[in-house]
């Protein structure tokens, strides 16, 4: 089923399947009033038809699931001679629709119940006051033959596992329904809804625990569950309503803190071309804490998928964790290289995201810039991705370079006093929420640009030793070029500028006139080089200028000394 880039559930409303009989409909509901819907639905959808329709209750995918507890009257009415079709069908509870677009808004989080997933009362009282809100989706459908085919593959989940036709009939079901649902509330919802039963059960995974107990004298049960635990610590785990409540904070945050986001939107989709055939890595410079925030918020206003985003253990810490956690980011120790179990499960976890075209994050820098410069690349995460382009798990894979920049940032604080010598404060649930407080402040815009995408192709060949002397070069190259192309693509502050005429003072003080004198040869030196600016370069006039070096002394990082005849900053 094609994907739009944009729905807000306007679409065309489902229609029974136009395939022959006879039918089996499975049936996704929460509550007997999405039961009664989709009843009702099928009735008036299937008056013409003649065939048999035989209907069955799936556990409903958005509550808690246990997958054995699938009807096995599914699977008794599956192996019958003949060859059904298998319709899946679910019920979507839409945001309110202002000004044209359907799109939860934070006040809708603040108030009880999630907004997509109402409970039985709430979903009685959207239905009465707004019937628009509620939709039903047919997943797409396919032959008892067809599905008995992929079971019996093998590769995936299938009788090898234990797993019945009627177990994973159902998981297929869910997983189409999950994109018939997309369809409806745009890209930004498609999210690995199904790890557990998708990655964990399958095939490779547990025969790659049943390998590793062999290596380390352990009962495969004692693996499973390790392999389990180390699954659990690692994977994001979206959440449609954390994702859309992240970005409500977010947005409030940006506009307390900064002017706005400068990128361009056309740049961004072009882009996404690539994902329509290979999966996107995305790698982007790191200077605050706050650029995961920025760059999901621009693809969430773009109605574009989020990021499985890697982040360090050390940000799983209380509260703030498991909620960057459902907002797309996966957590990874600091060290785990005597630990063969842990690679083998992040191993997978990568090689399942790039598979399915989940698009991946991660910092080339390992870590924050202190300095604005770009920091040595690291080649941990390359290096998966890498391998899984070498084993075939994909065919190619795309790394788009990106540079996140800000006129300035809230971390600068901090930086400093680090720079004096003092310790990097712990990430807790206290800092935080004075990291948050501190974006009171205005550090005017954030700018996100986007480098030339490398094609890991052209780089490297599926056959290549990446052990080799020669090979072991291959990824610091490509590392390098990321970086290269972050450099090319970030543009000239008018802050960085006029804090750059300062610094060449070194002892003493600069009036305007004095500022816009040094920085004559600095604009020579960007428009020569054909350097990227921003919009506000080269200074039209003194008075931008002057409102550069006022946004420092705002901030405090300049002082101002106001004499009789004119202004000294210092």
């Amino acid at each position: 089923m094609p994907e739009p880039d944009m729905t807000n559930g306007e679409v065309a409303p489902a229609s029974w399947p136009t395939g022959s009989g006879p039918f089996v409909a499975l049936v996704d509901a929460s509550s007997s009033l999405e039961r009664d819907l989709i009843g009702s639905w099928i009735r008036d959808s299937t008056e013409n038809v003649d065939e048999p329709i035989h209907v069955f209750d799936l556990p409903p995918s958005r509550r808690q699931r246990a997958f054995g507890s699938v009807d096995l009257a599914i699977g008794e009415r599956l192996t019958l001679e003949d060859d059904p079709l298998c319709v899946p069908i679910r019920v979507v509870w839409l945001a309110e629709k202002r000004d044209g677009v359907r799109r939860v808004r934070l006040s809708d989080l603040l108030k009880p119940g999630d907004p997509r997933d109402p409970n039985f009362v709430l979903q009685r009282i959207i239905l009465r006051l707004h019937p628009d809100r509620c939709r039903i989706v047919v997943g797409e459908p396919a032959r008892r033959s067809e599905l008995e085919k992929r079971w019996s593959a093998p590769s995936g989940r299938g009788p090898a596992d234990g797993t019945t036709l009627g177990e994973y009939v159902a998981l297929q079901a869910w997983m189409t329904l999950e994109r018939a649902e997309r369809h409806v509330r745009g890209l930004r919802y498609k999210v690995p809804r199904f790890l557990r039963e998708d990655l964990f059960w399958s095939r490779p995974f547990q025969s790659g625990i049943q390998r590793l107990a062999r290596q380390e004298g352990r009962t495969e049960k004692r693996m499973r569950q390790r392999t389990g635990r180390y699954l659990k610590e690692i994977a994001a785990q979206h959440s449609p309503y954390m994702i859309d409540l992240v970005n409500g904070i977010t947005t409030l945050a940006i506009e307390a803190a900064h002017h706005d986001v400068d990128y361009s939107e056309a740049e961004l989709r072009s882009i996404y071309t690539f994902a329509e055939e290979e999966p996107i890595v995305f790698l982007p410079s790191h200077k605050s804490n706050f650029d995961h925030l920025v760059f999901q918020h621009v693809l969430y206003e773009n109605e574009l998928p989020l990021n499985h985003t890697a982040g360090g253990i050390n940000m799983n810490f209380f509260l703030i964790g498991p909620l960057l956690r459902r907002s797309g980011i996966f957590f990874i120790r600091r060290e785990f290289r005597d630990n063969a179990p842990y690679k083998f499960v992040l191993r997978q976890y990568l090689d399942y995201l790039l598979e399915k075209r989940f698009a991946l994050e991660w910092y080339i820098e390992g870590g924050r810039s202190r300095s604005g410069k770009l920091r040595e690349p690291k080649m941990g995460l390359l290096a998966y991705v890498a391998d899984s382009y070498q084993r075939g798990i994909t065919n190619d894979v795309i790394l788009v370079p990106v540079s996140i920049n800000y006129d300035q940032i809230t971390d600068v604080g901090s930086y400093a006093a680090e720079q004096r010598g003092g310790q990097k404060e712990a990430e807790s649930f206290a800092w935080a929420l004075r990291f948050l407080g501190s974006l009171r402040r205005q550090n005017g815009r954030i700018y996100v640009r986007f480098g030339e995408p490398l094609v890991l192709s052209n780089h490297i060949d599926r056959d290549d030793d990446l052990t080799s002397p020669e090979g072991q070069l291959a990824l610091p190259k490509i590392a390098f070029e990321v970086s290269t192309r972050i450099n090319d693509v970030t543009p000239i502050t008018a802050i960085s500028m006029v804090t750059l005429a300062l610094l060449s003072a070194e002892n003493h003080g600069l009036t305007i006139a004095e500022t816009a004198s040094r920085l004559i040869p600095f604009m020579s030196f960007v428009q020569e080089r054909d350097l990227p600016p921003t919009d506000d370069l080269p200074f039209a006039s003194n008075n931008e200028i002057a409102a550069a070096l006022d946004a420092l002394v705002l901030s405090g990082v300049v002082t101002r000394n106001d004499g009789l005849t004119d202004r000294v900053y210092s």
